[in-house]
């Protein structure tokens, strides 16, 4: 499936890129629909494969000397276009943190997932706060104590939060609240799935602080002793 998708997104964006391109405003606007729409589909079944790779046991994890500031840092930048565009005012604390063994595509995956959805459910001129530090065993960090020593990360939205009643379910696989949908319609409901079942397996845990209307802290650790090396036949995309 991912064949004829990858080929309508290259074609689509050559045509796109063409500024001598005969076709007209009209054509070009539907064009730029039949474009997003793909790239929609394309995030969907990546998601999908994803899950399956996850839940089948077939992915791998390959740990390696890891600098999570600058993992944390690319991150960030992907996403500057978005925070812009929404005037955002988006801050961050990073801490000293040590190499540390970490698979770095995981590692991105994971804080990606997070700091996306919080720049995509805060509103314009909203706020998000991004903190990554370190804590010992039994420090507090977000009402509960720390199992392991680990690199902790905060991420802190003012977006329009997680009503109370659907809590528990927000991990769940092709979940996703009320208000998220109408928010933002096209999502999958399996980011948080992917990320929680991916720290189950990483020795690393995540939970979250959230009022509806109000906005969303979600926490999370990775071990400073590093991810467990997986053998698998699968990376995950």
């Amino acid at each position: 499936m991912r064949g004829p998708l990858a080929a309508v997104n290259w074609y689509g964006e050559a045509l796109l890129s063409d500024t001598k391109s005969s076709l007209s405003d009209q054509q070009k606007k539907y064009l730029n629909v039949i474009y997003h729409s793909n790239q929609r589909m394309i995030h969907l079944v990546n998601a999908l494969l994803n899950v399956s790779r996850i839940e089948l046991g077939t992915f791998m994890v390959t740990p390696e000397p890891t600098n999570i500031i600058e993992v944390a840092k690319t991150v960030v930048e992907g996403l500057q276009p978005k925070i812009k565009d929404k005037k955002i005012y988006f801050t961050t604390n990073f801490g000293k943190i040590p190499i540390i063994e970490a698979d770095p595509k995981l590692t991105w995956t994971i804080l990606g997932t997070l700091l996306e959805n919080a720049v995509k459910y805060t509103p314009a001129d909203g706020e998000v706060y991004f903190e990554i530090s370190t804590k010992k065993l039994g420090d507090s960090l977000g009402g509960k104590k720390i199992k392991q020593d680990s690199v902790v990360f905060i991420f802190k939205d003012t977006g329009c939060g997680i009503p109370r009643l659907q809590q528990n379910r927000i991990f769940t696989k092709f979940f996703r609240a009320d208000n998220a949908i109408k928010t933002d319609p096209d999502g999958n409901g399996l980011g948080l799935y992917v990320v929680k079942t991916l720290l189950d397996n990483l020795g690393g845990e995540v939970w979250f602080d959230s009022a509806e209307n109000k906005g969303t802290t979600f926490y999370l650790t990775l071990p400073l002793a590093g991810m467990p090396k997986k053998e698998g036949t699968k990376r995950l995309t």
